[in-house]
């Protein structure tokens, strides 16, 4: 790690061409961690072809690195020295409110049941599946009297 202090609560290091690194904040310290890296050391694969790949083309790269605690977007540039940055962003909270966000919109809150929005994906699915295979998709919806008191209840 290097000695500077940062402000920076995001990863961010800095490799040469060759995909060694010779600089990473205190916050890339989890990411070292699970790579099994030091700085002075190269990038472990898959990151270390894509980093060489960034290098020779100059087009930036945008993939995901895991950790036991954390998920990280991470976007390989290339500087205007030749060297390649690495900035990192934690987005294991974005998935997890993405996550909750698509049980709310398709499962009833009291009860944790599939909703009608949810009904009607399934049927939409199925629909599509049944015309490409050229089959038929039946329903069978039952009406039941006063249910609307039940329910209320």
């Amino acid at each position: 790690m290097s000695e500077f202090p940062d402000q920076n609560p995001e990863p961010v290091m800095r490799a040469d061409e060759a995909g060694s690194i010779f600089y990473a904040n205190q916050p890339s310290g989890e990411l070292m961690t699970s790579w099994q890296r030091k700085v002075g050391e190269t990038l472990p694969e898959p990151f270390l072809q894509v980093a060489r790949d960034v290098a020779q083309s100059g087009h930036p790269v945008d993939m995901e690195a895991a950790t036991t605690e954390k998920i990280f977007a991470l976007s390989f540039q290339k500087s205007e020295k030749g060297e390649l940055n690495i900035f990192g962003r934690d987005v294991a909270s974005l998935r997890e409110a993405r996550g909750r966000i698509q049980r709310l919109a398709n499962l009833d809150l009291l009860t944790g049941l599939p909703n009608r929005n949810l009904f009607s994906d399934r049927l939409e699915q199925v629909a599509s599946v049944g015309e490409n295979e050229a089959c038929y998709v039946a329903v069978h919806l039952i009406n039941l009297d006063n249910f609307s008191d039940i329910n209320i209840t």
